[in-house]
């Protein structure tokens, strides 16, 4: 996964962002982009991006990501649903070149600007600089697979992928938040919580906007809607369905232009992934080259041992 950090400093006179500080926070992104990236500062905002590629469309980004109206945009995701949204924003898009996730998100912002984040499927978190209303946006997808941390003042928030790089701005020690290391060893730590104090995540499915004055506010932008029913006659268009909706959920993850790895242990919901995966890499449906598979065997413990399994789904 690619990284991503920045600060904005608060107040109407605010004082532009230090490029020193915005570097000690880069250093601390660069183990997570060995492709590279850029530091951007613009007035009492910078923002901070370290790439890690692994799709042909990612190899054209330049991140951080600004447009003609100052807005500012860092990305670490897959976007899952891009040509649905392409087709959506045609008349946004089709002078684009290249098309990359990042800009089929900014071109999404710019036409539905708040609503556009419950329109985005994908693993991503991202950081969006509203230029004209002086609006910051972090964004965490539904699921939260990826992380974005944040730590905010009186004069200013800083928010990373990675905590390292919010420990390189504070000489200070960071208390342990014990409300989250209770949490988890128990059914798991609260939302929005992380093992510092002052340290916040944000939520998955939650957009967290803080104003140039230094207010924020957190929000759900996407829930499950339990009354949305699927009816079929047969039971045979439940499983057609059914495996056109998993074929599709491992067809995504397979955008890459490397190898994918996966986990392979004697279990059904395994076995069907890496099944799937090695039938769509075959039929070259997908970009992903090749797949690999990686198993845990305990030999301590023969009647957990599913090598037998694990060989006959190989």
């Amino acid at each position: 996964m690619s990284a991503l950090a920045g600060i904005l400093n608060f107040g109407s006179g605010a004082a532009p962002v230090n490029q020193y500080d915005l570097s000690r926070m880069a250093a601390a992104l660069d183990a997570r982009g060995p492709d590279g990236g850029f530091d951007l500062v613009q007035g009492n905002i910078g923002m901070s991006y370290r790439a890690f590629h692994t799709n042909r469309e990612s190899r054209l980004e330049v991140q951080p990501l600004v447009t003609r109206e100052g807005h500012m945009l860092t990305w670490n995701g897959r976007l899952d649903n891009r040509d649905d949204l392409m087709r959506e924003l045609k008349s946004h898009v089709r002078h684009a070149s290249p098309i990359t996730d990042l800009t089929i998100v900014m071109a999404a912002y710019l036409e539905w600007q708040r609503d556009c984040f419950n329109r985005l499927v994908g693993d991503f978190c991202l950081a969006l600089w509203d230029n004209r209303i002086r609006v910051l946006h972090l964004v965490r997808d539904v699921a939260g697979t990826r992380a974005l941390k944040y730590h905010i003042d009186s004069e200013r928030i800083v928010w990373s992928t990675e905590t390292a790089a919010l420990f390189a701005l504070q000489n200070r020690t960071w208390e342990i938040d014990e409300e989250y290391i209770a949490g988890a060893m128990n059914l798991g730590p609260v939302p929005g919580l992380t093992p510092y104090k002052d340290i916040l995540s944000v939520k998955p499915a939650h957009l967290v906007t803080v104003r140039g004055t230094g207010e924020l506010r957190s929000e759900r932008f996407w829930r499950l809607d339990p009354s949305r029913v699927i009816r079929y006659s047969t039971d045979e268009q439940y499983q057609e369905h059914a495996l056109e909706q998993f074929s599709d959920a491992v067809r995504c993850r397979l955008r890459s232009e490397r190898p994918v790895f996966a986990e392979l242990s004697g279990g059904l919901d395994s076995s069907a992934i890496v099944c799937v995966a090695d039938r769509l890499i075959r039929k070259r449906e997908v970009q992903a080259p090749g797949l690999e598979t990686v198993s845990h065997v305990f030999e301590e413990c023969p009647t957990a041992d599913e090598r037998r399994f694990i060989r006959l789904v190989e």
